[in-house]
């Protein structure tokens, strides 16, 4: 295969027989007949890698996501990314954990979903949503929420129950594919990590989804 430099490259290769020939059933690299130079080969390279991962945030807030974005590991929603369930909430390593056991069972159940004065949450798994909280950040302003700063929770929280579904079966669908490698995105900002090696999330992992290739970054709190 051709790397570099011009066309004396794959000229050169059939000639000292380290390849064949089209004809003979050699497929042409797209550096076989143009003028390349290493560096934008490097570059080449380093984007098809980078194709072939995506970030996605286990929390345990949203600077995991924002993180993953600023450094190139996910596209933002705008550019395609399906938005999953930990990316814009308050998380907590154990809830995740449990969440990934029982195929977020109880997540999106009314009965485990109150509002307390520090937001709208989950008890079952701990978990706090801010950004469908009344009154956040006047989110139902920015965002023009249709039923004003109660959205989220209005008929049983119907609407934050639409939203998340929408998520965890994105989540789901991008822990279903093959053909990329997740990295797994995760800061202890405020919760300890009690499980440094991950073995309980991996293990859990490795259950629900055994043909997923993942990665697992830390970030510094």
């Amino acid at each position: 295969m051709s790397n570099t430099g011009i066309c004396f490259s794959p000229v050169w290769a059939v000639q000292n027989r380290p390849r064949k020939t089209k004809a003979d059933g050699y497929k042409t690299s797209p550096f076989d007949s143009m003028v390349s130079n290493y560096w934008g080969i490097i570059e080449c390279i380093k984007n098809d890698l980078e194709k072939s991962k995506i970030a996605i945030s286990l929390g345990n807030a949203c600077f995991s996501a924002v993180w993953a974005v600023q450094n190139g590991l996910r596209k933002t929603k705008a550019d395609g990314y399906k938005t999953c369930p930990f990316d814009l909430m308050v998380s907590n390593y154990w809830g995740v954990v449990e969440c990934i056991q029982n195929d977020f069972e109880d997540f999106c159940n009314p009965e485990f979903l109150k509002l307390e004065p520090h937001g709208l949450y989950n008890k079952k798994y701990d978990f706090t949503f801010n950004h469908e909280t009344p009154g956040h950040g006047n989110l139902h302003l920015h965002e023009n929420w249709p039923e004003g700063k109660n959205h989220f929770i209005n008929n049983n929280f119907k609407h934050f129950i639409e939203r998340y579904k929408k998520r965890i079966m994105s989540f789901k669908e991008y822990l279903s594919r093959t053909d990329i490698t997740i990295v797994f995105i995760i800061q202890f900002s405020s919760d300890k990590n009690n499980d440094p090696e991950f073995k309980q999330l991996k293990d859990a992992l490795k259950k629900k989804y055994p043909n997923l290739k993942y990665e697992i970054k830390e970030l510094p709190k």
